[in-house]
């Protein structure tokens, strides 16, 4: 009979988003540290957002009562020294008065928003902290020519220093290269990938910065978390529960 397995040191969730939630539980109940795929979980059918919120705190606490961390897998907030460094602002903490992202991913309607929204409120969390969105308006259309779809979303985010105009555009792209980017108080910086080497950079338009793969950044982060025995991230990742909007 061959030797029972070692208990894995971690897990990853990066399956189907609607049942992403069965998978956590399962890594849950082994007592095992989980790097998750964006969003945590999504409801087949709709929940209001304070019944998100309880799911979420209650999910949070049985992971801190195994002593194991619930990791996001959010990449975007690892690029902001770059960023710093494309604008030479590193030290520097003015007050952000608009932040605006653009992303362009494959899917079309709900889907856009479950892909990429995630990537939106974790740039929201690290540069602003936690906070609540209002006046929230969103606009959706289908391109007749081409039947490629675009989602904007505008909204004011208020946060413990005070209210930013935040705005979220996607466009959706079938083929890569797929535009993306952010920019805050008007400074813009653009994703750019180099292939075959995959070297990413941000740029502006008479600079560009290298930078290390955010998704490499975000894992190492994972398993350094895990190593230091630190607890779940409790307000950025009910933060990003403000996709249920």
């Amino acid at each position: 009979r061959p030797p029972p397995r070692p208990t894995p040191l971690y897990s990853s969730a990066a399956s189907d988003v609607y049942k992403r939630q069965e998978q956590i539980l399962k890594v849950l109940d082994k007592k095992i540290p989980i790097f998750c795929e964006k969003p945590l979980w999504w409801p087949a059918h709709t929940l209001g957002t304070e019944e998100v919120q309880i799911k979420t705190e209650n999910l949070i606490d049985a992971f801190d009562h195994n002593k194991r961390i619930l990791w996001l897998n959010t990449q975007w907030p690892f690029t902001i020294p770059a960023y710093n460094e494309l604008y030479n602002a590193t030290g520097k903490k003015n007050k952000i008065e608009n932040f605006e992202m653009w992303m362009s991913p494959v899917s079309n309607g709900q889907e856009m928003l479950i892909d990429s929204g995630p990537h939106f409120f974790s740039m929201l969390f690290a540069l602003l902290g936690a906070g609540e969105l209002s006046s929230i308006n969103i606009s959706y259309a289908v391109n007749e020519k081409n039947k490629l779809a675009t989602l904007n979303l505008e909204s004011i985010y208020s946060h413990d220093t005070g209210e930013t105009i935040v705005k979220f555009f996607l466009k959706q792209c079938k083929d890569p290269p797929r535009p993306a980017g952010y920019a805050i108080n008007g400074k813009s910086a653009e994703r750019h990938i180099k292939m075959p080497e995959y070297l990413l950079s941000l740029s502006n338009k008479t600079n560009s910065v290298t930078m290390n793969d955010p998704l490499n950044e975000s894992v190492k982060s994972f398993v350094e978390a895990v190593k230091m025995n630190k607890k779940t991230d409790r307000e950025a990742i009910k933060n990003l529960s403000l996709i249920h909007i």
